[in-house]
């Protein structure tokens, strides 16, 4: 058994059986392939530290010590998968603890400053194609990650409530999300392209999926708010330093609204309704914020 066929078997076993988020599962896929393209037709009882650390150590010269982490743990788990499943006996990714160099994360770049965000809107009207425009413009508006937004399914929103699902969460518990009349706005218009489909950012190419996070990225650079400056992920931080330094809503409802996940998590899964009226109010503060941002 190849490293390349146990990492396969891991990954419909433990991670779509299990009902792994799609952002997740796209980002073990990108794992995956940077580990098969050093050490995937060696058979997984031969391979060794050091064959290991060599694929490693050309991730780690990029300066991307996070994924370099993620690289070790991903490997780690398809190695006790194997000494599990009999196809070795060892786990080589266990010996490389203390091998690798540790780098700090950094947070996602966005832009703040009310300025910035009134410019950052206007420039989110002038991207394309128009499938990614109302994208941004509605990560803006309902402060989700990127992934899950473009794993939005037309399902999944009832009036003007999005209820996401536990399996498509970060933090594995159900999410519930606000829609304001300006999120609404962006569903309207984006419903004739995309309504028969199954998500509501379905794909022009391969329509039974949803397009790809980077297209996000790409919009960005193109408007003036690439690279360094802001991020998809970014628009989170906008509405998060908005909404504190605003002082009108309470921390909590701010974090439930993030689903930034609270010490007790059985009350959190099975209520999704906790400040509800608060975040309901609040999401639709937030666009009127970002609207009156816009023009001025």
């Amino acid at each position: 058994m190849t490293f390349r066929a146990v990492a396969e078997e891991w990954y419909q076993r433990k991670m779509i059986a299990e009902g792994r988020s799609d952002s997740t599962l796209n980002r073990t896929r990108w794992l995956l392939g940077m580990l098969n393209a050093g050490i995937g037709d060696k058979p997984i009882s031969e391979i060794e530290p050091p064959e290991l650390l060599n694929v490693l150590r050309k991730v780690e010269a990029g300066g991307r010590y996070e994924s370099v982490a993620r690289l070790r743990a991903v490997a780690s788990q398809i190695f006790r998968y194997g000494i599990a499943s009999g196809y070795c006996k060892r786990d080589p990714a266990a010996d490389l603890r203390g091998a690798l160099t540790s780098g700090t994360s950094t947070p996602h770049p966005a832009v703040t400053s009310p300025d910035e965000v009134g410019e950052l809107m206007r420039a989110v009207d002038r991207a394309e194609p128009e499938r990614v425009r109302l994208a941004l413009k509605l990560l803006a508006l309902t402060c989700v990650r990127p992934g899950e937004l473009l794993g939005a399914e037309w399902g999944e929103i009832a009036g003007d409530v999005w209820d996401i699902p536990a399996h498509k969460m970060k933090m594995r518990l159900p999410h519930r999300v606000p829609l304001s009349r300006q999120a609404l706005a962006v569903l309207k218009e984006i419903q004739p392209s995309t309504g028969n489909r199954k998500h509501v950012f379905a794909s022009s190419l391969k329509p039974t999926q949803p397009f790809v996070t980077q297209r996000l990225n790409i919009a960005l650079e193109k408007i003036g708010f690439g690279g360094d400056r802001h991020v998809p992920h970014g628009f989170r931080s906008t509405f998060s330093t908005s909404a504190n330094e605003s002082g009108k809503w309470s921390p909590d409802a701010i974090e439930l609204q993030l689903a930034h996940v609270e010490s007790n998590k059985v009350r959190r899964a099975y209520n999704r309704n906790i400040r509800w009226e608060e975040r309901v109010t609040l999401m639709q503060w937030y666009a009127d914020y970002l609207d009156e941002l816009k023009r001025t």
